[in-house]
């Protein structure tokens, strides 16, 4: 059995992550492991972490949330610089689990939850506010793609809500129309069986 506590404080997170570089800026965090095992080699495929973190001056590789925003998802590619980027990274073998994300920058504000399959897949879900002179206020998108291609697009539902917010009030109320349209979305999606 391996159990052990480890602290880090002002790390490269990309030096973390080489070859592949999604993420840039100073990592601070504290991680618990545990691992139970009877060869070394299995040591990567039995490890499990639970990790509390914060980065400063993050980069984030292959997405532009506000674009993607602005866009209705259309964006695709760029970066997003933030201030900070905290959360809580829970990892079992290769699967890794992002809780409790809060991004910060300037106008722009998120939060969500990603998983990453042992094969780099992600799936999730962020609600992004840029500033509300934007009227871009709690606006849902899933997270698809992999780590080294990450791809966002607003929910089914926010689709619709977007539609439905054009035709009743352009501008403003395409923001109230996602948040309503997810909503709906989310409470009929049992019915038809549908996900995201």
């Amino acid at each position: 059995m391996l159990t052990g506590n480890l602290n880090t404080d002002n790390v490269e997170v990309s030096a973390l992550t080489a070859p592949s570089k999604p993420l840039t800026g100073k990592l601070q965090a504290q991680t618990s492991l545990r691992a139970d095992f009877r060869e070394i080699g299995q040591l990567a495929d039995v490890l499990t972490t639970q990790t509390k973190f914060t980065v400063r001056d993050a980069l984030v590789q292959g997405i532009d949330l506000q674009k993607a925003v602005q866009s209705a998802g259309m964006s695709r590619g760029g970066i997003t610089q933030l201030d900070t980027l905290a959360g809580q990274v829970a990892t079992q073998g290769k699967a890794v689990q992002l809780t409790n994300l809060v991004a910060t920058s300037g106008a722009l504000s998120a939060n969500g939850n990603v998983s990453i399959s042992p094969a780099k897949a992600l799936s999730g879900r962020v609600v992004v506010d840029l500033s509300r002179q934007s009227g871009a206020i709690g606006v849902p998108l899933a997270v698809s793609g992999t780590v080294d291609e990450p791809s966002v697009m607003l929910t089914r539902g926010a689709m619709v809500g977007a539609a439905l917010g054009t035709l009743v009030a352009p501008g403003a109320g395409t923001a109230a129309g996602v948040t309503a349209g997810d909503k709906i979305g989310e409470s009929l999606k049992g019915l038809f069986g549908g996900g995201k």
